[in-house]
């Protein structure tokens, strides 16, 4: 999956939150959801390539192709 890193409701200090906000766009892998109230799925969790999880919301994330032989 690829997101914009501004779309991430990032965890933990002001330092991951700078650190993270100059990378623009992202890949990961979802491992789990989440509900918001009512609606079920709204947000994926999703582990970086830096070993942190963040919250996405689902419309905003994007399928990346395999780049399979």
């Amino acid at each position: 999956m690829a997101f914009l890193i501004s779309d991430a409701f990032i965890q933990g200090s002001e330092e991951n939150h700078t650190s993270l906000s100059d990378t623009g766009e992202m890949e990961g892998t979802i491992v789990n959801f989440s509900d918001s109230g009512t609606a079920s799925r709204v947000f994926a969790l999703v582990e970086i390539v830096r070993k942190q999880t963040v919250v996405i919301p689902v419309e905003r994330l994007r399928l990346l192709e395999s780049s399979g032989s």
